[in-house]
């Protein structure tokens, strides 16, 4: 988009933005507006509604007996509020749930003051590194993405105590939490999400709700539209990034649920034109989301699903553009997916969902097959359904069906699939997986969710993750932790001294969500040849500081991986010495041990799985204690293999891969 076309967006935007800032969104000018919407013709543009969700519980209860057991069991907790949240728990929340707590360090809010009228100021207040606070908590809980859960649950059992859990929580949440006040309304992306969770699980239950309630709820869903477009994420210097694609998601849902309302005609062709714009802007032409994250991929991508289907629900749709780069980025999450169900985690994870029928704080945060198994049956495409047939239940509550996917043709070599607009490199030989990442970050959305992972790469074999990503394991609550989990000692590449691969702020609650390229990443060849595949690239975080170009070769054949790390002088003159490092994160439950050799043995209990033959004549190597993050809030013991080489003589080494633990099926 040209400049002039940018600044008259936002002016439009900032106009809309001031007029539901004006708003009065409580007394009789609202009931006016509310009074005459009809709850059975709101329902029925959702898939969501309650007699197609008659339907599809028929359809799990017959076909997947086994999910629709565990889906039962995790409504049973859910009415005991017993979940896992952010890595707390599975922990009992207590009745009524404190919606302004921070369960962890039990630090509670204030709920009756407007953190949005301090402007900017809001987050030095609510935001304590020295407490540790996690506010992520209270809105992740306002998120009440348990909703859809209790409806799934009402039309499987027909027992009416799921629908009491439903309004009991969601009267209890609009009790506690007037708009706007609390920390619970100062965020639009959560907003957003509990706008999409409260409206499925209500349009699904409606006929089992008192008209009463159902006027308090759509009340309290219409002032979250209100919010939502008086604050609207934008971010200020043409940057943005997943908040404000969230912002336009939870528009488009409340416009489709509001659009008898003149408010509701204009949230639904606003998000229209913007959710259009921003696919394009937020993704690559590959079809990767461009937040350098695996995982805010997935929740970006499921987004962009979302709207899709419910558009095509209501006789409407999305441009082919915008269909084409969400198929291209559901292909994505297909080709990074391992055997055992779980994507590599590089950059941020903070176990971001958008809505969530089955599974509910127990799924893994790193399993993206729900998004494949919808996007499958959206696209009638196997290559997406049949990696995601283990999800297959998701697919019929949102589409009602899920038809069983033929049988991909075996590989005949390794299959390679470049992403270059993104620097994802896979190698795919059918046992093994290596995932390489080489990227710019993009400076359209700062670097938030970006680690130092320049050159970095994961390994499974089977369903045996070997190298790993570490994931995430806090943001806010603590800053060290937060910027040792994106470190450039925590990941699978090279490090000069002690030098850092990018430029980021380590002390302020703004410079958790900023970082700055230093490295420049180039990916000269990913190619195979022969029998044999290669990767050559090139980072430039250390020619400031060290007077080095980084050079990371790997080549991969038949079961065996060779990488060669180099530091290239940048000058004749010859700069100064100083020790290099290569580093392997293994995977929990992995030891290694260092043999006289110089070979490390990694083995899982008594069994062998793969070894490192380190080639070079100089060289030193230490196993180091440190931790993985399967998800956010929980982190667990792991070790990594550090091998320090001198830049003079580069580093050599073969990573074999011996043996398979258990089958190769999902």
């Amino acid at each position: 988009m040209n400049s002039n076309m940018e600044i008259k967006r936002r002016s439009r935007i900032d106009e809309l933005s001031g007029k539901y800032r004006k708003m009065d969104s409580e007394g009789d000018d609202l009931d006016l507006k509310l009074k005459d919407l009809d709850t059975d013709k709101i329902s029925a543009r959702f898939f969501s509604s309650h007699g197609k969700m008659v339907l599809k519980a028929a359809i799990v209860a017959k076909n997947f007996p086994e999910e629709a057991i565990a889906l039962k069991s995790t409504g049973e907790d859910i009415l005991d509020h017993r979940f896992n949240l952010l890595g707390y728990g599975p922990a009992c929340f207590g009745f009524p749930i404190r919606w302004h707590c921070d369960y962890r360090s039990s630090k509670e809010w204030p709920g009756d003051v407007n953190y949005l009228a301090l402007g900017h100021k809001m987050f030095d207040v609510i935001v304590d590194k020295k407490a540790g606070l996690e506010v992520k908590v209270p809105w992740d809980l306002s998120n009440m993405m348990w909703l859809p859960t209790l409806a799934c649950s009402y039309h499987l059992t027909g027992d009416r105590k799921y629908a009491e859990a439903f309004k009991n929580d969601m009267s209890d949440w609009i009790v506690k939490n007037p708009y706007p006040l609390g920390v619970n309304w100062i965020c639009p992306m959560n907003i957003s999400i509990r706008a999409m969770n409260m409206i499925v699980a209500m349009t699904s239950l409606y006929p089992a709700l008192e008209k009463d309630f159902q006027m308090e709820a759509i009340e309290s869903l219409f002032q979250h539209g209100i919010a939502i477009m008086a604050y609207p994420e934008l971010g200020n210097n043409d940057k943005r990034n997943n908040h404000y694609l969230t912002d336009l998601t939870g528009l488009y849902f409340l416009g489709q649920f509001f659009k008898d309302t003149e408010e509701g005609a204009e949230w639904l062709d606003f998000s229209t034109k913007e959710l259009e714009q921003e696919s394009g802007y937020q993704f690559y032409p590959d079809g990767v989301n461009f937040e350098d994250s695996t995982s805010y991929h997935r929740l970006s991508s499921e987004m962009l699903l979302l709207c899709a289907i419910l558009a095509r629900d209501n006789g409407a749709g999305f441009s082919k553009g915008f269909l084409d780069r969400l198929h291209r980025s559901l292909t994505f999450s297909s080709d990074i997916l391992q055997t055992n169900g779980r994507i590599p985690m590089f950059g941020d994870n903070d176990n971001g969902r958008m809505l969530q029928f089955h599974g509910f704080s127990r799924t893994a945060s790193a399993d993206h097959r729900h998004i494949l198994a919808a996007g499958g049956e959206f696209f009638n495409d196997d290559s997406l359904r049949f990696p995601g047939r283990n999800a297959a239940t998701e697919a019929v509550w949102l589409l009602g069906s899920f038809k069983s996917p033929s049988i991909p043709a075996g590989k005949t070599g390794p299959l390679l699939k470049k992403y270059p607009d993104s620097g994802y490199y896979i190698i795919d030989d059918g046992e093994r997986k290596i995932v390489i990442r080489n990227a710019r970050i993009n400076p359209s959305c700062g670097g938030g969710h970006t680690h130092c992972d320049q050159f970095s790469f994961t390994l499974s074999s089977g369903k045996q993750e070997i190298l790993v990503d570490p994931g995430t394991y806090l943001y806010s609550s603590n800053f060290e932790e937060r910027n040792l989990f994106r470190s450039v000692e925590y990941h699978n590449t090279v490090q000069i001294g002690s030098e850092p691969m990018h430029e980021y702020d380590r002390d302020t609650f703004g410079g958790l969500w900023w970082m700055k390229d230093l490295a420049d990443a180039e990916t000269a060849r990913f190619e195979r040849k022969s029998e044999s595949t290669f990767f050559d690239g090139k980072i430039h975080s250390y020619e400031k500081s060290r007077g080095y170009t980084i050079r990371r070769k790997l080549k991969y054949v038949d079961g065996i991986l060779s990488l060669a790390d180099s530091a290239i002088p940048i000058t004749r003159n010859k700069p100064g010495k100083c020790p290099a490092f290569s580093r392997f994160l293994l995977a929990p439950g992995l030891m290694p041990s260092v043999g006289k050799s110089g070979v490390v043995s990694i083995r899982k209990g008594s069994k062998k799985i793969c070894s490192i033959e380190i080639l070079s004549e100089s060289f030193s190597v230490r196993i180091k204690d440190l931790w993985v993050a399967p998800g956010y809030g929980t982190k667990v013991p792991s070790k990594q293999i550090e091998i320090e080489w001198t830049v003079e003589r580069g580093l050599e080494v073969n990573i074999k891969i011996l043996t398979y633990l258990t089958s190769n099926r999902i």
